[in-house]
C-alpha cells in the first residue's frame, strides 16, 4: 500500500545533507476519497513519528484517480484524497509541516490500463539529516572499536579486525525514507599525515526493529590501502615500550623518523595521549594512529575526531625494563612475555629491522667450541631474518644490564644518532657494542648482538683466552668485540 523513493540532495562539499523522497499511498478504493486503514497505519507507524521527530521537514501531497470517469470529477476525487490525508496528519499534530495539498485526477505517467497506483497520495517529502558518528567496526560488526583494538592484528577480544568496517550513522529520517547508499566525504590524519579528502559509497545497514527510529546506518568494509588509508609518511619508523617512570629514546629526529607508538610498560593504553596499551604494541610491531571525521558540521558531531589504531610494524622496536634468565620480559618479577608470543605474533612483520632488548639476562647464550648455543638468547633468535624471522638483528644484555635511570639513557640517545647517520645490515652489532664499550658506566660491558653473522659480544683486552678459541676478535680501546660465534 505504500512505496518510497530516495535520493540525496547534497549542496558541494562540507554542507549540510538533506533527502528528497517521493511516498505514494496507493489502492485507494475506486470513488473513494476516505484513507484506508493500512493506510493509516504506514502514516502513523513512519510518517508522523518521522514528522514530530524532525520538525524540519515538510510535505508536498498530490493526489490522483483513475483514468476512467469524468475528468471534473477525478480532478475533485483527487483533491479529496489528498485532504483526507492532510486532515489525518493535521488531526495528529503535524499538518504544519504540509506546505501544498493538491488533486490533479488522471497521473501523467499513467498506462493504458488501469492499475492500482492511479488511485494514490504523493508524499513529496524534504528534510534535512545530520551524520551522528563515523565508527569502525571488528569484521564481524559484533562491536565498535575500543582503542585497544587494532586494525590488521585484531581486537582484545580476539575479535578478527583485518578490514577497515566504516560505519556512518545519519539521523532525520525512518530508515525506508532514506536512500539505498550514501556518500560518506571524510578526511583526517594517519600518523599525523593529512589524509586526502575522500568519498567513499556506504551501503544502508540493517533495519531498526521500530519503524519510526530516524537513525540509519551505512557501512563499507575494505583494506586500509584499498580504501586509499596509506602511510603518507614513508620514512622509516621506531617503537617503544618502556617503564612509566624511565625516559628511554632513541631520540631519532621526527622529521626523518616516523612514531610507530610509544608505551608505558604497568599503564594501559590512553587514547587522549595516543598511547597505545604495552602489550598490544608489541603484539603488533607498530601502530599508527588513524583519525576520521566528516566535514559536515552537525549538531551532533564530536567536539574531538574519532581515532583508531592500524598495525604498521616499526623498523626499529625498543624494550626498555625488566627481564629474567628464562628469557622472559617481566615486570615486577613476574613474566610478562616470552619470546614465544612475539616470535608468533611477528613472523609476517618482513619490513623491520632492529629490536633493541634493553633489559637484564635476556640475550644470555652459552659459548662451546666457537658456537652460542642455549641459554635464553637462543629463544629469542629465532626472530632474525636468517632464523626465518623478521629482524636483521637483535641487540642486548647477557647478564646484568646497566642502568635504567641514567646510563641507558645515555646509551639510547648515542645509539640513535648512529642510527640516525645511517647504518647498514652488518653495522648494527658493532654499532651497539661500541656504544656501550665506550660508556663508562656499570654493566655496559655485558652488551651483546645478534645479526645473520652470529652472535657478538664484549670482552676486556687482558682475556688472552679469546685469541685462542678461533672467534674472530675486533680491537677497540681497552675492550674487544667478539664474535661472531654461529647461533645453533
Amino acid at each position: 500500500m505504500a512505496d518510497i523513493k530516495a535520493e540525496w540532495d547534497h549542496r558541494g562539499w562540507g554542507s549540510p545533507f538533506s533527502v528528497n523522497t517521493r511516498t505514494s499511498l496507493y489502492n485507494f478504493d475506486i470513488d473513494v476519497p476516505a484513507l484506508k486503514s493500512e493506510h493509516k497505519t504506514f502514516l502513523n507507524q513512519t510518517v508522523i513519528p518521522m514528522l514530530k521527530t524532525n520538525p524540519d521537514m515538510r510535505l508536498a501531497l498530490t493526489g490522483s484517480a483513475s483514468r476512467s470517469g469524468e475528468r471534473v470529477h477525478n480532478n475533485e476525487l483527487s483533491g479529496n484524497r489528498a485532504k483526507a490525508l492532510l486532515d489525518h496528519l493535521s488531526a495528529n499534530g503535524v499538518g504544519g509541516q504540509v506546505v501544498t495539498s493538491i488533486g490533479i485526477g488522471q497521473p501523467p505517467n499513467a498506462g493504458p490500463k488501469e492499475s492500482d497506483g492511479d488511485r494514490s497520495v504523493s508524499l513529496f517529502g524534504s528534510f534535512p539529516v545530520d551524520l551522528t558518528d563515523i565508527e569502525i567496526y571488528t569484521d564481524d560488526w559484533s562491536r565498535e572499536l575500543a582503542w585497544d583494538d587494532i586494525v590488521g592484528l585484531g581486537g582484545t577480544d580476539n575479535k578478527w579486525i583485518q578490514q577497515l568496517n566504516i560505519q556512518a550513522t545519519v539521523w532525520g529520517g525512518s530508515y525506508g525514507f532514506m536512500p539505498n547508499q550514501f556518500p560518506l566525504e571524510a578526511n583526517g590524519t594517519r600518523a599525523g599525515r593529512p589524509i586526502p579528502q575522500k568519498t567513499w559509497t556506504l551501503t544502508k545497514g540493517p533495519a531498526p526493529a521500530d519503524p519510526a527510529n530516524l537513525w540509519t546506518t551505512y557501512r563499507k568494509s575494505d583494506s586500509a590501502t584499498a580504501m586509499g588509508f596509506t602511510s603518507q609518511n614513508r620514512n622509516p619508523g621506531t617503537a617503544s615500550i618502556t617503564r612509566s617512570n624511565i625516559n628511554v629514546d632513541l631520540n631519532l629526529d621526527r622529521a626523518n623518523w616516523a612514531d610507530r607508538g610509544r608505551a608505558l610498560q604497568g599503564q594501559g593504553g590512553a587514547k587522549a595521549y595516543d598511547r597505545p596499551d604495552p602489550m598490544r604494541l608489541l603484539d603488533a610491531g607498530g601502530v599508527e594512529v588513524l583519525s576520521l571525521i566528516s566535514p559536515l558540521t552537525t549538531k551532533w558531531q564530536p567536539r574531538t575526531q574519532p581515532k583508531w589504531l592500524l598495525s604498521s610494524p616499526a623498523d626499529v622496536f625498543l624494550y626498555a625494563g625488566d627481564g629474567n634468565a628464562a628469557g622472559c620480559l617481566s615486570w615486577k618479577s613476574a613474566c610478562w612475555v616470552q619470546p614465544d608470543r612475539v616470535i608468533a605474533k611477528w613472523r609476517s612483520n618482513s619490513g623491520m629491522k632492529a629490536l633493541i632488548l634493553a633489559a637484564p639476562y635476556i640475550l644470555q647464550m652459552n659459548i662451546a667450541n666457537g658456537f652460542a648455543m642455549g641459554g635464553p638468547g637462543a629463544k629469542w633468535a629465532p626472530l632474525l631474518k636468517s632464523k626465518a624471522g623478521p629482524v636483521t638483528t637483535i641487540l642486548g644484555y647477557r647478564d646484568a644490564a646497566p642502568s635504567l635511570f641514567d646510563v641507558e639513557e645515555e646509551i639510547a640517545d648515542k645509539m640513535g644518532k648512529r642510527i640516525a647517520a645511517g647504518l647498514k645490515d652488518d653495522e648494527w652489532a658493532q654499532a651497539w657494542l661500541t656504544v656501550n664499550g665506550d660508556h663508562p658506566g656499570k654493566d655496559t660491558w655485558n652488551a651483546v648482538a645478534m645479526d645473520s653473522k652470529g652472535y657478538w659480544w664484549i670482552e676486556p683486552w687482558s682475556v688472552p683466552s679469546r685469541m685462542a678459541d678461533g672467534v674472530k676478535i675486533l680491537t677497540k680501546k681497552n675492550f674487544v668485540i667478539v664474535g661472531p660465534a654461529p647461533i645453533v
